[in-house]
C-alpha cells in the first residue's frame, strides 16, 4: 500500500496553539503512514482566503450547476474535477499581453490564494458568465429555489 507523498492542510491557529478540528488528525495519520521516510515540514502564515462557507457553496452548489447546465446545454458530461479544472482556465485565471504580437494569453489560476472578497469577485464573474453565455442562473449562497415536479 501506498500513501501518498505530500499533505497539504489549511487550518486556523486557535487561542493555546491548537489547530482546528481534525487537522491533528490528519497530521498524526500522515505521519504513521510514513514511518521512517525523511520529511520536509513548512509551516506558514497565508493571507485570509476564502471561507469555509464560500468554499462548501462553491463544491456543493457553483460546480454542480455548471455541470448540470454543460450536460443540459452542451450535452457533455463532466466531473467535479474536470469543471474545477475550466474554472481555473475561464475564471480563476491571469490575462497577460505579448507585447510582440498583442495577444492575450490566460494563465490557469488558483481559488485557493483569494481573499473573502476577491472570490466573491469571481464568483459573481462566473454566475454573470453562465446567465450571459448559456442562459443559465446560478443562485447566490443561501438563495432559496423553486423545484418544479
Amino acid at each position: 500500500m501506498t500513501s501518498k507523498c505530500k499533505l497539504e492542510i489549511y487550518s486556523d491557529c486557535k487561542d493555546g496553539g491548537k489547530l482546528q478540528k481534525n487537522t491533528t488528525s490528519t497530521i498524526v495519520d500522515f505521519l504513521l503512514k510514513n514511518i521512517g521516510k525523511r520529511l520536509h515540514i513548512v509551516i506558514e502564515v497565508v493571507k485570509n482566503t476564502r471561507s469555509h462557507r464560500q468554499n462548501r457553496y462553491y463544491w456543493g452548489c457553483v460546480i454542480q450547476e455548471q455541470i448540470d447546465c454543460f450536460h443540459e446545454r452542451l450535452g457533455e458530461i463532466w466531473d467535479k474535477d474536470e469543471m474545477h479544472d475550466w474554472n481555473k482556465s475561464n475564471i480563476w485565471h491571469t490575462t497577460s499581453i505579448n507585447e510582440r504580437t498583442g495577444e492575450l494569453i490566460n494563465r490557469p489560476g488558483s481559488s485557493k490564494t483569494k481573499t473573502v472578497g476577491e472570490f466573491e469577485e469571481r464568483m459573481e464573474k462566473l454566475r454573470q458568465k453562465f446567465e450571459l453565455d448559456w442562459e443559465w442562473k446560478i443562485p447566490l449562497p443561501n438563495e432559496n429555489l423553486e423545484l418544479d415536479f
